[in-house]
């Protein structure tokens, strides 16, 4: 078997209460990894018209996954959020430690979805969760890890 070099690396794991998420928590695991599963602190009521596409799972559905984890633990914060990079890679770091891999699994989907359908609202909130959320999360995890030593962060430092 190959050993991906994941044991003790602390991996944080956005969208992961449930789904593809969990299951990638779920892997990482597996391979001794210590997780850290995100997930929405509480999904807000779409806006008149909108349906939301996927409902998030409760923060008890976070708290069962980690559980069964070993060393796991839950995190909460809307992606979408101006801080949330910083707000979550703060809390992953004070409870198992920095972190070593970020997975953008969190993603927001909502309805009616046609180009005759298109709206601003609609257009900011899907950009904000699908494409800067993953952004702030990479550049978040560059800032950090300039200051770090040791395989981690001199493999990422080489990067600039």
């Amino acid at each position: 078997m190959i050993d991906p070099g994941l044991t003790g690396r602390i991996v944080l794991v956005t969208g992961a209460a449930a789904g593809i998420g969990a299951a990638t928590a779920r892997a990482f695991a597996a391979q001794g990894a210590r997780v850290a599963v995100h997930h929405l602190p509480a999904q807000g009521p779409p806006p008149p018209g909108v349906r939301w596409e996927h409902s998030a799972p409760a923060a008890e559905t976070a708290g069962a996954l980690t559980a069964g984890l070993g060393g796991a633990i839950a995190v909460a914060a809307d992606p979408a959020g101006p801080d949330a990079a910083r707000r979550l890679f703060d809390e992953v770091e004070e409870r198992p430690g920095p972190v070593d891999v970020p997975v953008n699994n969190a993603a927001h989907c909502e309805s009616p979805d046609t180009l005759t359908e298109l709206t601003a609202g609609g257009l900011e909130r899907h950009h904000r969760v699908n494409a800067v959320a993953p952004a702030l999360l990479t550049a978040e995890l560059a800032r950090r890890a300039r200051g770090r030593t040791g395989p981690a962060g001199a493999a990422r430092s080489r990067a600039w």
